[in-house]
């Protein structure tokens, strides 16, 4: 076979062969795992999660604090304390769980705590100065 008819076969396997295109979707997260764990914690809980994914806003050794508020539906709503205060963040708990994992339950608060917490912090910060009626009444009752 001479070489003209050799580089004639390669030109024609060439413009035969068929590149197979497929859309491939993804990364923006990590795919998911199937775990929700969030569902499963009980209201009140406090826990830290960790970030799945190292990045250079939120690098995976850096842990979260959290609070599971309240479920609406589909929704849950966490807190987490911010440097301007607590803050709610209401999530979606399946790409929740596919962004973080949970690294410890540290413990529950339930509202009541919370109600009794409030109590404490009001009687301790009493300190006893109260404005009484003009009529010096410590009941108030006018005549």
């Amino acid at each position: 076979m001479s070489k003209g008819a050799l580089l004639f076969n390669n030109e024609q396997e060439e413009e035969n062969k068929v590149v197979d295109l497929k859309l491939i979707t993804g990364g923006k997260e990590p795919p998911s795992t199937g775990s929700d764990w969030l569902s499963n914690l009980e209201l009140g809980t406090v826990f830290y999660a960790q970030h799945k994914v190292d990045s250079p806003n939120y690098p995976s050794h850096v842990l979260e604090l959290f609070r599971l508020d309240r479920r609406e539906g589909k929704v849950v709503i966490l807190q987490m304390e911010s440097p301007l205060g607590p803050k709610r963040i209401p999530v979606n708990s399946v790409r929740f769980c596919n962004r973080y994992s949970l690294f410890h339950e540290v413990m529950v608060i339930t509202t009541e705590d919370l109600i009794k917490e409030q109590e404490e912090k009001e009687i301790a910060n009493d300190d006893g100065d109260r404005l009484e009626p003009a009529t010096g009444d410590p009941k108030g009752t006018v005549e």
